[in-house]
């Protein structure tokens, strides 16, 4: 997460959910939020294993910040390099 804002931010919770080629959940893991100072960045990480890379073909990830969702989705092949 980039802040390029001018106040800081609250990341309140990140979930990583993967999902197989029929668009079921294979997995679905969340980590803890953080702050973002001005200006910086915090890396969230979560381990792609051997087993989730096998099983999903997209990953979504979504960030509540500030009480607001923001949504990305990858494809798992990309993440599991």
């Amino acid at each position: 997460v980039r802040n390029r804002g001018s106040v800081h931010i609250l990341v309140d919770a990140v979930s990583f959910r993967g999902l197989d080629g029929d668009g079921h959940v294979v997995f679905d893991a969340g980590l803890p939020g953080w702050y973002v100072l001005v200006g910086r960045s915090h890396r969230f990480d979560f381990e792609m294993t051997a087993a989730r890379c096998a099983a999903a073909t997209t990953v979504e990830i979504d960030a509540v910040m500030h009480g607001e969702l923001i949504s990305h989705t990858v494809d798992a092949a990309a993440a599991c390099r």
